[in-house]
């Protein structure tokens, strides 16, 4: 019976062979507050597809799961709110935190339904009552009472130099919207509502052992985190094998 050599964790992320003596390595190109530009070396392509699927799909960020609407008067269904809100970005409150410092997976956590541990709340209630309309923001987004400590925000985005929040409906005059939402952990191989960029690519090279690498991210999760978490979950996995 022939034997079988063991994979050892250290081996397979080597990824070693005849034409690649040493270790992937990672050289940081370009970076900003949500974009990085790195090149991946000494690799075949599995790895770098491997990587680019960790950092799409297994990254855990935080995002609403559950919303329940009270009062809706808009033009919006409440089908399309609830789906939009699931997509609005969330961020840690702490730069130095990771969602995984304050939360864990609800299949985890052994609360009866929701709880600090693994749930962030949200409240909204507006009414356009003194405007002909008004727009309803992330900033109206507020956490619920006794939920005031959860370190969880919706992101905000810099135009011209100014914080701006998402926009996510407008109300007519006289028109109110007054729901609750509940955010968890998740990563986007389960909802793409959890995955934490929107773009990730790379272009290889001609001998096919570099990879240009470029993340843009929705601002949830700083690049680099993402980077670093991602390269994790692999040896995490690999670890799993052995």
């Amino acid at each position: 019976m022939k034997k079988i050599k063991k994979v050892t964790p250290d081996i397979f992320l080597a990824n070693r062979n005849k034409n690649m003596g040493t270790k992937p390595t990672i050289k940081i190109l370009e970076q900003s507050e949500d974009s990085i530009r790195f090149l991946l070396t000494n690799c075949n392509v599995s790895l770098a597809n491997a990587l680019r699927r960790a950092i799409i799909a297994e990254v855990p960020t935080m995002a609403i799961d559950m919303v329940t609407i009270e009062i809706n008067s808009s033009n919006q269904q409440a089908e399309f709110l609830a789906h939009r809100l699931g997509l609005i970005p969330l961020r840690s409150m702490y730069k130095k935190k990771s969602f995984q410092d304050f939360f864990i997976n609800t299949s985890e956590c052994h609360c009866h339904e929701e709880c600090l541990k693994c749930t962030a709340r949200f409240q909204c209630f507006v009414t356009a009552a003194d405007k002909s309309s008004r727009v309803v923001t992330t900033d109206d987004i507020i956490p619920e009472m006794g939920w005031e400590n959860q370190a969880v925000l919706p992101v905000s985005y810099p135009i011209n130099g100014v914080e701006t929040p998402i926009s996510v409906l407008t109300l007519e005059k006289g028109q109110s919207i007054k729901f609750r939402a509940s955010a968890k952990l998740g990563i986007g191989k389960n909802h793409a509502k959890w995955s934490p960029v929107s773009v990730a690519t790379y272009q290889m090279s001609e001998n096919g052992n570099e990879f240009d690498f470029w993340i843009e991210t929705l601002g949830g999760i700083t690049p680099v985190d993402i980077l670093k978490t991602a390269i994790q979950v692999l040896k995490t996995k690999v670890q799993t094998l052995v």
